[in-house]
This record gives C-alpha cells, structure tokens and sequence, in this order.
C-alpha cells in the first residue's frame, strides 16, 4: 500500500515540474501562427484572472482580485512576456488592477494600477 501511494505521489510530483509546451505553431509554409490578444485575454480570464481587457492605446489591462493595493509589477511583467510567447504583438505594455475598484468601458480602464510592466 505504502509503495502504491508513493508511486503516486511521484507521479503527481513529476506531472507538476514538467515543462510547459510551446504553443506557436508552425504551418506547412512555416510561418508562426499570431495569437490574437482576444484569443490570449480568453485563455487567461477566469483562471489566472478575473477580467482582462487591451485599451486603446495598446496596453493590456488585467483585473486581479488583489491582497495589497501594489507591489505587482512582477506579476504583470509575467502576463506581458507570456502573451509575447503566446504570440500576441502590439502590446505596449501591461497593467494590473483590483478587481473590486476596477471600472472597464470601451476602449479604456478607470482604476488605480498596482503593476505595470512596458514592452
């Protein structure tokens, strides 16, 4: 019993470290598939992130439900380099707000930003 749960345990350890597998495809022309920045807010929102949005001037604005009002400059640099990996372009840089003070409208987001990372 103690060598099955072990086993599992190695598996779930393992599964967990694995590296994450690029997501660029290649099509037979090989030119790299561009993911567009809606396609990138859909993968994100819900899981990593409450709201997501790209203003008009070209920054992507992502709504967290945070615990301080700063401090996450890490954490938008990190959206920022994986959209770039994801392929998205045109982003400017990106920006995270609290969820519980954020207003999003077209074209824009009202709040105050807690993170920001620029391309």
């Amino acid at each position: 019993m103690k060598k099955i749960l072990f086993l599992l345990l190695a598996g779930v350890l393992l599964s967990c470290g694995s590296p994450r597998k690029k997501v660029i495809e290649v099509n037979e022309t090989n030119e790299t598939k561009t993911t567009s920045v809606e396609e990138y807010i859909n993968t994100i929102t819900g899981f990593t992130c409450e709201k997501a949005a790209v203003t008009d001037n070209g920054y992507l604005i992502i709504a967290i439900d945070a615990t301080s009002d700063e401090g996450y400059d890490n954490l938008a640099s990190q959206f920022l380099d994986e959209a770039k990996r994801e392929g998205v372009t045109g982003l400017k840089g990106c920006a995270i707000v609290d969820i519980k003070n954020a207003k999003f409208e077209q074209g824009a987001v009202v709040g105050k930003r807690i993170g920001r990372a620029y391309d």
